[in-house]
């Protein structure tokens, strides 16, 4: 964690330097937005999706669906996707621009109502619903000015990573370094496959590449670099400090019950969710807490100004 704190600091003064000595012009800006005014279509679809874990349950889904079941209700079930699975798979309205050409090709042709088959790509096996379709009007150029603008800074950046990753030698990171993200990912639904890694091992490739940029111009030597290394050093042992007294101090049932009571009894005629809706937020709350007075504790017997 240490590595990549120290990764990150370097990493954001290359990204800064670059975006600094490659400015996007506004000529460019607008050649891309009348590209994306050309490519955009004329319609826009209400989606729905399911990241399934395989093609075996991708399968298995799409029978479901053809058999009557709710295609919201096995989104809940079944997707991976943590963004959407919560909302019944719901992607909201977009563009078929908006994804990479294997999964718009998947729902354009679909009619309002219509699935489409399991499609593999690279994150997974998806099932794709289309609930509406409507006539779309292209956003001003003022309105897509800044997104725009990053677009290009983004590709330009990853260019010259590319061109940087053919003159170096970085062929695989730390495995230790690509365990940690996999782990961080699973906490968030992303499921441990052969695509995650691979994508996880080249997310870190391109951070090596970028920091090894900025040692060779020198960032690590500056002020403010140096400050920003302490922080990040800091901030790992702040996290570590963080979950140990999580784990070592466990919140309990009846402390959670203990609290709801008091916060119902505080509500008075004001309806209260129920307990089961807050729970989470009450443990949460009460960790907050016994961090605060383990900290107030700790900083009385510090010497620390």
């Amino acid at each position: 964690q240490f590595e990549l704190a120290r990764q990150t600091v370097l990493v954001n003064a290359f990204l800064q330097d670059h975006i600094k000595s490659h400015p996007v012009t506004e000529d460019a800006i607008k050649k891309e937005y009348e590209a994306l005014k050309r490519d955009a279509g004329s319609r826009e679809y209400n989606l729905r999706h399911i990241l399934a874990k395989d093609e075996s349950e991708a399968k298995s889904i799409a029978t479901q669906v053809m058999e009557g079941a709710n295609f919201e209700n096995l989104a809940k079930k079944y997707s991976l996707d943590p963004g959407s699975k919560d909302k019944g798979g719901s992607l909201g309205w977009v563009m078929p621009t908006n994804f990479i050409p294997a999964f718009a090709d998947a729902f354009v042709n679909l009619k309002k109502g219509g699935v489409s088959s399991p499609i593999k790509v690279e994150d997974g096996w998806h099932l794709i619903k289309v609930d509406d379709v409507r006539d779309f009007k292209f956003p001003s150029y003022n309105d897509l000015k800044a997104k725009i603008t990053l677009s290009l800074q983004q590709q330009g950046i990853q260019k010259t990573i590319a061109e940087m990753r053919a003159k170096v030698k970085i062929e695989t990171p730390p495995q230790a370094q690509v365990d940690l993200l996999i782990k961080a990912a699973a906490l968030q639904g992303k499921p441990d496959t052969p695509e995650q890694r691979k994508s996880t091992q080249d997310y870190l490739v391109h951070r090596e590449i970028m920091a090894q940029e900025a040692i060779q111009r020198g960032y690590n030597k500056q002020p403010e670099t140096i400050s920003q290394f302490e922080l990040a050093r800091q901030t790992v042992l702040v996290n570590a400090f963080l979950q140990d007294h999580i784990k070592s101090h466990p919140v309990t049932e009846d402390a959670i019950k203990k609290e709801y009571e008091a916060l119902k009894r505080d509500a008075g005629s004001n309806k209260l969710p129920s307990y089961r809706d807050l729970k989470g937020k009450i443990m949460l709350s009460l960790q907050q807490k016994g961090i605060q007075k383990t900290i107030v504790d700790m900083r009385a017997k510090a010497k620390i100004e």
